[in-house]
């Protein structure tokens, strides 16, 4: 699960930054475009954040139940 989302977000910046690239700085002035700039902020950190916590955590289970209720 943990690679899966490491390539979901690695596929979003890697789209996000080749955009800006071929852009310039017309992708500043997209407000569609400075949102997708800040989910892909946002996924990359929460990952890296989130990561580290559900590697030392021993109780996979509860948090499988959390995921589960939160969706």
């Amino acid at each position: 699960l943990l690679l899966l989302d490491g390539l979901i977000s690695l596929s979003l910046f890697a789209e996000v930054a080749l955009r800006a690239v071929v852009l310039g700085k017309e992708y500043l002035r997209s407000w569609s475009n400075l949102l997708d700039s800040i989910v892909a902020v946002a996924s990359a950190s929460l990952m890296f954040w989130a990561a580290p916590k559900a590697s030392r955590s021993q109780d996979f289970e509860a948090q499988k139940e959390d995921v589960e209720l939160s969706q």
